[in-house]
């Protein structure tokens, strides 16, 4: 009986590895969506994240509001940082801390962006330089699967 189990924990670490590994590729976008939920994230060469969690169907949840996360470790999701005030260039223009009132243009930056960076207290703490690829393939739903309307 334990030889089955463990076959079967060996066989599914075998599937669930790759993907962990494909998922942690710097420098490319990735989405994800479960149960209505969708999020995207961004990963770059020093393990640092942005992710944006958005209700895309959420039954039970249309008042969800969108939500943004620099992630300093993607590799220790647990770790606690004491960051500050957090701002954020999108090509080198200023894109406004994700907030509700100026949520949709934060999104629709962030989306078309080849270089971000994320600053903390005005010092720069990491930059993203997401693939032309990634960008066209899956950065660009972003600016529809995380629209909010403040006003419903």
């Amino acid at each position: 009986m334990l030889c089955k189990h463990i076959k079967t924990l060996a066989l599914t670490a075998a599937v669930l590895l790759p993907l962990q590994a494909a998922y942690a590729v710097p420098n490319i976008w990735h989405a994800d969506s479960r149960m209505g939920i969708t999020e995207f994230n961004l990963i770059n060469g020093r393990n640092q994240a942005i992710s944006f969690s958005c209700n895309s169907g959420a039954e039970g949840f249309e008042e969800r509001e969108p939500g943004f996360s620099y992630i300093p470790n993607w590799k220790n999701l647990h770790e606690d940082a004491e960051l500050g005030e957090i701002s954020i260039l999108a090509d080198g223009k200023y894109a406004v801390y994700p907030d509700p009132f100026h949520w949709s243009e934060f999104i629709k930056r962030i989306a078309k962006a080849r270089t971000i960076e994320v600053f903390a207290d005005n010092k720069k703490i990491a930059v993203f330089k997401p693939s032309p690829r990634s960008i066209r393939e899956t950065a660009r739903y972003i600016a529809s699967d995380c629209r909010y309307d403040l006003w419903r």
